[in-house]
């Protein structure tokens, strides 16, 4: 097998180590670009220096030619003699640290989640069953609740002790308890940004951050997918807030805090907000309030709310492939309709839904020439 990656399609840069390979001190390293299915390239059975190495080649070079500048391929193997602690030292003296994941709070977004509460919902009604019926009657519930437990327990394992850094070549993202994930994002690479508070949280005020980066790969398995899109798991809004000045340096807006508070709390139309029309509570009645479109000159940002949950979602104007307006019956009744908007080998699908259909039509044509 042969794999050729262009230097400038390069999307992201990982470094991966399963409990086996931890204690080998080895790791694979896997360099990704936005082709077809199954063109990742992963490089296995490397020691952690000569992957720490390779991917500063990697990145360095893949930088170089998306600027336009000369470059030279780095002598990776000589770094790699200078041994691991030489290397992550070195790494670590450029890298800014911007989130830490606390043990704290990852345990509190591991409670307060819907799959802990269909966990405990589940094992009530199992443990109910269990009494007033047969006990047999109650297994296909108690294996319901084994699966959850053993769900929210990857996803602990996975997100444990996520950190996040500012480096010259871009994000670096650490994580993981018994297999440890880092992940660089060099600049220019994400397509979108999905920022999401679900109703448990809002007592405590957390968010959490995804990011779109075009993936080679669709056939990956959902957790995996979901693993390298988290940001943030759980943030507070200042961290929110830093995070999306390091992402987003223009939002396009004169103003660019108020439209921030108007992102996140507002309701209704504004200025630059317009707004879902009152008739669209007849199908969206918890969030229709919140429901809103903005076109800034950098982006364009979509405000949905709702009972689980609420949202904000960006999108850059020169990233995303194509824009759609798509009507349901019920929609077609009401003279309101979706703007959707596709992106390469995306994960999130960002969506502004049950805008009036003139208001749409105006949307839809003025992001066509935005994104031009």
């Amino acid at each position: 097998k042969h794999t050729h990656l262009r230097w400038d399609r390069i999307q992201s840069v990982d470094t991966t180590q399963n409990i086996l390979a931890r204690i080998f001190r080895q790791g694979t390293l896997t360099v990704d670009s936005a082709g077809g299915a199954g063109e990742k390239m992963k490089l296995g059975l490397l020691t952690l220096s000569e992957c720490h190495a390779l991917r500063h080649a990697i990145l360095a070079v893949s930088a170089s030619v998306r600027a336009g500048t000369p470059y030279v391929i780095p002598d990776w193997q000589a770094e790699a003699m200078l041994g691991e602690a030489s290397i992550g030292a070195a790494a670590e003296a450029e890298e800014v640290p911007v989130y830490r994941l606390n043990n704290g709070r990852m345990l509190g977004i591991s409670v307060l989640s819907g799959a802990a509460l269909g966990g405990v919902i589940s094992l009530v009604g199992a443990i109910v069953m269990a009494v007033v019926m047969d006990g047999l009657a109650a297994i296909p519930l108690f294996v319901l609740v084994g699966g959850t437990v053993w769900s929210a327990l990857k996803n602990l394992a996975k997100r444990w002790g996520t950190r996040v850094f500012l480096a010259s070549n871009g994000l670096r993202v650490r994580s993981g308890l018994v297999t440890t994930y880092a992940q660089t994002i060099p600049p220019g690479r994400v397509h979108a940004i999905e920022i999401v508070q679900p109703v448990l949280w809002r007592r405590m005020g957390w968010w959490r951050v995804r990011l779109t980066i075009a993936s080679s790969d669709m056939s990956d398995a959902m957790d995996s997918m979901q693993l390298s899109s988290m940001l943030i798991p759980a943030g507070t809004r200042a961290e929110v807030d830093r995070m999306l000045w390091i992402l987003l340096p223009d939002l396009g807006v004169d103003d660019p805090n108020a439209f921030l508070a108007e992102s996140f709390e507002g309701t209704g139309g504004s200025v630059l907000y317009l707004p879902a029309p009152t008739r669209s509570r007849l199908l969206d009645p918890f969030g229709w309030k919140r429901n809103a479109i903005a076109l800034t000159r950098t982006i364009a940002a979509m405000r949905w709310g709702g009972f689980w949950r609420r949202s904000l979602t960006i999108v850059w104007h020169d990233h995303y492939q194509s824009i759609a307006l798509t009507q349901g019956p019920l929609q077609r009744r009401l003279n309101l309709a979706d703007l959707k908007f596709r992106l390469v080998g995306a994960q999130l699908r960002p969506a502004q839904g049950h805008l009036d259909i003139d208001d749409a039509h105006r949307v839809l044509w003025a992001e066509s020439g935005m994104g031009k």
